[in-house]
């Protein structure tokens, strides 16, 4: 069973974290994107695109993806630019309804799709706790702020 996540990286990024969570070995693995990922260099913001390295990635499919194996990504960089719904875009123009699409077969030939939504709503609605210690005289307030923050 292939699946994908969204993992905060840092403010306003997060990683796309793919893994073979099944008990056996997927075959043939095809991973595509729907709609495509863009296939420009750099970003709105000039910088380098992150995008071209997970094209390349998998750009070929995996002839053996072994249970419990992790592949992990830079994927999203939000920008300044707000959508219709005054939500931050991605600077290298991937959609937020993007799918991450697996193809692939089990070891007895049967075949498998699986879709996946790498909608960063899950990650911007993370909350973390904030909380206060005070030793002696000193009080210290300790975040565990979401790296996203809100909008």
């Amino acid at each position: 069973m292939m699946v994908a996540t969204l993992k905060p990286t840092g403010p306003g990024t997060a990683g796309l974290e793919v893994t073979n969570a099944g008990p056996s070995i997927a075959r043939k693995v095809k991973v595509t994107f729907d709609p495509a990922l863009p296939e420009h260099e750099h970003a709105e913001d000039g910088q380098e695109s992150l995008i071209p390295y997970v094209r390349r990635r998998f750009a070929e499919p995996i002839d053996a993806w072994a249970p419990g194996y992790t592949t992990r990504s830079e994927f999203i960089r939000r920008g300044r630019n707000r959508d219709d719904q005054s939500l931050r875009t991605n600077v290298d123009g991937i959609p937020r309804q993007t799918t991450i699409v697996f193809d692939y077969e089990d070891d007895d030939g049967n075949s498998y799709t699986d879709r996946m939504s790498l909608d960063p709503t899950l990650v911007e609605g993370e909350t973390w706790s904030v909380y206060k210690r005070t030793k002696g005289s000193q009080e210290t307030v300790v975040r565990d702020g979401a790296p996203w923050g809100v909008g």
